[in-house]
């Protein structure tokens, strides 16, 4: 009876840069040595070194990797790729076999289960549980109403485990951190036991095809037994199944079956997965954490906020991995002392070109679907909408309830849980309508009439900007929106409908006729309620206004000053030397002589 020496593994090592990753060029560099072998069954390794090893290095490494010289052979050789780079190939053979088989494709036999076997099963089962976790993002992104699901019963298990406060609602940075590391602690163990079971108990090829049907295989036996496992170790949190939960678990299984037939894992190779595993991680930190917006007080900024983090974890992602691979190449493929070949000329991968020609074309297509799906919830305008009606003017809003006929201005209260839509326009120039906490932005304009919709759904006090450049003053135009429980709304709108102003007393009548014109926003006077910084000090205004201009009185000087704007430019503001053209021409004919003569007898009592 003959003897035979089967391959079961190959060592490369390289004392120059490859052109693409180590292991991906070794098994090229190996299929061209051996085009007729089936390489499915040999464990590929490319190692960068700094110098080719010896005879003694190589039996030193052989050793290190746990070859027992009883069961395995290796050979060493020195060859050159298809660049002319000198390369040693160490051939690592079990023997002896008691019949002799041509070593050619027929060469199926499963190689023996290892340590490092172990550590690909756990790395195939981090991606399963990353591919599981990536799903689930995904399906609750798009069915909001929580209809489909893909992440019980394995999470229930975690919850059931961990307890409700570290896997549940109360989601914060710390139970993120501490559900995504058991989560994906188990997926790791998972993993193993399908690489254990698998590859070293039942001995099955490791080709694609026959470790991908067992994933889904194992992915639904996992289901089957989390699911009689939950009611042992919760009995009190029983939940109605969903029709993703088996789909969410085959494709857990599933990707552990392609990652485990493809992965060789080598100490380069496990940085790389490990550090793309950990930028994946910062990506999905950064989309289930809401880091970087201000309040949510309004039903359509969650969904605001949910695609805005969705786009910012997938740039985290593309960041790291980009600047990852800015440093690997300006560190592994820098020019050498002395060196002044040519690069090798390098084809490419087409391999990587499809993915990020592939793999960005979906993110565009589903960040697309997204926006168009959060677009179209603010705009689902509808008859029962209470209705407000905003006006822009320099430098303050007015707002008109028509439904209740008031109008107040800077000030804006709204009840919670009633959807408000709010009908903007300009008198003047460009504003636009912000209120951050609402996500809600929308240009108001002089010729037409723009709308947007909110529903408020926190009780406080928020801002409401300009957002549009629109002059001076532009910075000082900011109001409040107040919202409130439906009960204090009612109290509000009948107390500012009981709000009478005597027009016969023409100090309170123009003090009102002031307010209802915006003049507090520029102008600073303490009776008014006045604090702004753009226009001049009015405080003790019926004396200096006599001072003013020879021949006049402070009634004249004040009323010309309104009526005509740019007839007269006092010295001075409180920001500095008041700016010109600032004041609408406009107060001449708004207001109406009534309210102009109350306003310049109210202005005129100012001592």
């Amino acid at each position: 009876m003959s003897t035979n020496y089967r391959l079961r593994a190959a060592y490369l090592y390289f004392a120059r840069p490859t052109p693409i990753l180590p292991d991906q060029w070794s098994r090229q560099v190996l299929s061209s040595l051996y085009p007729q072998l089936n390489l499915d069954a040999v464990r590929i390794v490319g190692r960068m070194v700094g110098a080719l090893p010896t005879p003694a290095q190589v039996d030193s490494n052989m050793a290190a990797e746990g070859y027992d010289e009883a069961v395995f052979r290796w050979n060493r050789r020195d060859v050159t790729d298809s660049t002319g780079q000198p390369i040693t190939l160490v051939e690592v053979y079990e023997a002896p076999l008691p019949v002799a088989v041509p070593l050619d494709a027929s060469d199926m036999r499963t190689p023996p289960f290892t340590r490092r076997d172990l550590m690909a099963g756990a790395l195939a089962g981090v991606g399963g549980g990353l591919a599981m976790g990536l799903l689930a993002m995904l399906v609750g992104l798009f069915d909001r109403s929580g209809a489909m699901s893909v992440w019980a019963p394995l999470n229930q298990i975690a919850s059931a485990i961990l307890g409700p406060d570290v896997v549940g609602p109360q989601f914060n940075f710390t139970t993120a951190l501490v559900g995504s590391l058991f989560h994906f602690g188990l997926s790791a163990l998972l993993g193993m036991a399908f690489a254990l079971i698998y590859h070293g108990v039942l001995r099955l090829p490791r080709r694609l095809g026959a470790p991908v049907a067992a994933g889904a295989i194992y992915g639904l036996i996992i289901f089957f037994l989390a699911d009689l496992l939950l009611p042992m170790l919760a009995p009190g949190m029983a939940f109605a199944a969903k029709p993703g939960f088996i789909a969410g678990h085959m494709v857990f299984g599933l990707v552990i079956g392609i990652v485990y037939s493809r992965l060789r894992p080598n100490f380069s190779g496990l940085l790389v997965v490990l550090a793309s595993l950990l930028f994946l991680g910062a990506g999905v930190v950064v989309t289930s954490l809401n880091l970087f917006m201000p309040v949510q007080a309004s039903e359509q900024a969650v969904g605001v906020d949910s695609l805005f983090n969705l786009m910012m974890g997938i740039a985290t992602v593309i960041f790291l991995l980009v600047q990852a691979a800015l440093v690997y190449a300006a560190l592994q493929f820098r020019r050498k002392p002395g060196d002044d070949e040519d690069g090798p000329p390098i084809h490419g991968n087409n391999t990587l070109e499809i993915i990020w020609t592939t793999v960005p074309a979906i993110i565009v297509i589903i960040i697309s679907f997204l926006s168009y799906q959060t677009f179209v919830a603010e705009r689902a305008f509808a008859k029962t909408d209470m209705v407000v009606e905003v006006t822009g003017q320099q430098f303050f809003w007015t707002f008109y309830y028509p439904e209740e006929d008031i109008t107040v201005q800077n000030e804006l209260v709204v009840p919670i849980g009633r959807p408000v839509q709010y009908r903007l326009r300009a008198t003047d120039v460009l504003h636009a309508f912000w209120v951050p906490d609402f996500r809600i932005k929308r240009d108001a304009m002089p010729d037409r009439v723009t709308d947007t919709r909110a529903t408020a759904s926190k009780i406080g006090e928020y801002a409401i900007v300009c957002a549009e450049l629109c002059g001076a003053g532009h910075a000082q135009m900011r109001g409040t929106i107040k919202v409130v429980s439906a009960a204090d709304f009612e109290a509000w709108v009948q107390e500012q409908k009981n709000k009478t102003v005597d027009a016969n007393d023409p100090i309170a009548y123009g003090r009102s006729v002031f307010q209802k014109a915006g003049c507090t926003t520029c102008h600073t006077l303490t009776d008014a309620g006045g604090a702004g910084q753009i226009g001049p000090d009015l405080n003790q205004i019926g004396v200096v206004a006599a001072t003013r201009v020879a021949g006049q009185t402070a009634a004249e000087y004040i009323r010309t000053s309104i009526v005509k704007p740019g007839e007269y430019l006092a010295p001075q503001c409180p920001m500095g030397a008041c700016p010109a053209n600032v004041m609408l021409p406009t107060f001449g004919t708004s207001l109406s002589e009534a309210e102009l003569t109350a306003l310049v007898t109210y202005l005129s009592s100012q001592k």
